[in-house]
């Protein structure tokens, strides 16, 4: 989810980015004569956030449709994974947007093992914690913070 949370801040951002553009470069053509160039470097800047955007999430759907085909799971956040929160709180340093996810994990790894390795990847440096390795390797699971590593290892499989 958090792929989705930041792609969408970023078409946030760029939105706001392009009023605040188009405001100001309408101040401008108010103040200076002769600016008939700027209206087409509006469209230009505009079009190019927009594909930018485009290619943004059009990458991420493709990168999710991989894993998708090598496997990848959707992990669920029901009741025993919300039952293993407190602990999780309480022997981790993580915030609690983090615990929920390492909760599922958890859970999952020992609610029904998955055949054949498991693998959590992720970008986040919070998971780095030493407790949090541990068990995961107590569990069977491999964790990596580096996507190409990842991708590469799951080829090697």
């Amino acid at each position: 989810m958090e792929p989705l949370f930041t792609l969408d801040g970023r078409r946030k951002t760029r939105k706001e980015l392009n009023r605040g553009l188009t405001a100001e470069l309408g101040q401008y053509m108010r103040e200076e004569a002769g600016q008939e160039n700027v209206p087409a470097i509006l469209s230009a800047l505009n079009t190019l956030l927009i594909e930018r955007g485009e290619v943004q999430q059009n990458q991420l759907i493709a990168v999710i449709n991989e894993l998708l085909e090598v496997g990848m799971q959707l992990l669920p956040l029901d009741a025993p994974v919300w039952q293993q929160l407190p602990a999780i709180l309480s022997e981790t340093e993580l915030q609690i947007g983090d615990a929920l996810v390492y909760a599922s994990i958890r859970h999952n790894l020992s609610a029904a093992r998955p055949p054949g390795p498991t693998l959590l990847v992720t970008r986040d440096t919070d998971f780095r914690e030493p407790i949090i390795k541990q068990q995961l390797e107590q569990a069977g699971c491999s964790l990596l913070f580096d996507f190409y590593a990842a991708a590469a290892r799951i080829a090697a499989l």
